[in-house]
């Protein structure tokens, strides 16, 4: 596996050798936070998507009443990208959760849930 932060873009990409070729997984949250280099807090980062969001998705949720997670796949990657509003291209899968409404999963029939990290469905948040 390999690991990668993009500091400009707010991302996180994991890439995993399997049995078939490479899966890249990434996790894009560049409209809700930024990162930059900073000394060392101790804080840790995980190697995986899933321990990541764990931290993050309730502390967006905290902040944004309204969380959109958008999920794009192909055979090879799944790109998973949180932002603070419904995607442009309605084409494209998404949950968007709510403090009070829970989530709603729009377009899960194009999601292979087994390559995705998705709060509520995946793993309970």
């Amino acid at each position: 596996m390999t690991f990668a932060v993009d500091h400009g873009n707010a991302k996180l990409t994991c890439v995993y050798k399997t049995n078939t070729g490479p899966f890249t997984t990434s996790l894009a949250v560049g409209e809700c936070f930024s990162s930059y280099l900073a000394p060392s807090s101790g804080e840790t980062l995980h190697a995986s998507i899933a321990a990541n969001m764990k931290i993050l998705h309730p502390h967006m949720l905290s902040h944004l009443d309204q969380l959109f997670l958008l999920i794009k796949q192909t055979p090879k990657s799944t790109e998973h990208q949180y932002q603070g509003k419904k995607p442009d291209d309605l084409g494209v899968p998404y949950v968007r959760y709510t403090r009070n409404h829970g989530s709603d999963f729009v377009g899960h029939e194009k999601v292979n849930i087994g390559k995705a990290e998705v709060p509520g469905v995946s793993w309970k948040s």
